[in-house]
């Protein structure tokens, strides 16, 4: 919640929106979706005639978007991003935010998120890269300490998920893929 809140989260947010550009009517798929924020602002983005799947690896979150649920046309189910629970082609968009990072093959689970989309839909992924973090006005021992517990509590699969995304949607054979680098400060 409190990343959700976060200025520069919301800044990554709204340019991953203004690409992702859902339509009225539109099927989006927002998979690793947490308590549902982003799946609900969808909701609202789609209209009564569109829906968005949000889906979460974990049953606990999902309970907690359930909670949260404020009657739009989201549905929640918890599932796998490598072993997603739709028919091919057979949603409009996809939005995944800071989850390749974390799953053990990105490669199967963007594999899924391509197979599920439509052919001319549009994916947006949205990751992180941890290996270009610096940190500018602090001592550089605090940095390294900061740095060091970081890998305690993160513990991401692939630091640098957010600038190998766009190499990895091509080699599966997607065409007009264009990245926007967002840095936080």
């Amino acid at each position: 919640d409190a990343m959700g809140r976060h200025p520069e989260i919301r800044r990554v947010r709204r340019t991953a929106m203004d690409a992702l550009r859902p339509e009225p009517g539109w099927q989006v798929l927002d998979a690793g979706s947490g308590a549902g924020e982003v799946a609900r602002w969808i909701a609202g983005e789609v209209g009564a005639a569109g829906r968005v799947t949000a889906l979460d690896y974990s049953a606990a979150t999902i309970a907690a978007a359930v909670e949260r649920h404020d009657g739009s046309n989201v549905r929640y189910t918890t599932g796998d991003v490598s072993a997603i629970d739709l028919p091919s082609g057979s949603v409009d968009g996809v939005w995944c935010e800071r989850v390749l990072q974390h799953v053990d093959d990105a490669d199967l689970a963007i594999a899924e998120l391509v197979r599920v989309t439509r052919p001319g839909g549009r994916l947006c992924l949205i990751d992180t890269d941890w290996s270009s973090l610096a940190f500018d006005g602090v001592p550089p021992a605090m940095a390294r300490t900061v740095i060091s517990s970081m890998h305690g509590r993160l513990t991401p699969t692939q630091v640098d998920m957010g600038r190998t995304l766009r190499r990895r949607l091509v080699g599966k054979g997607l065409t007009d893929v264009s990245a926007t680098p967002v840095t936080c400060v």
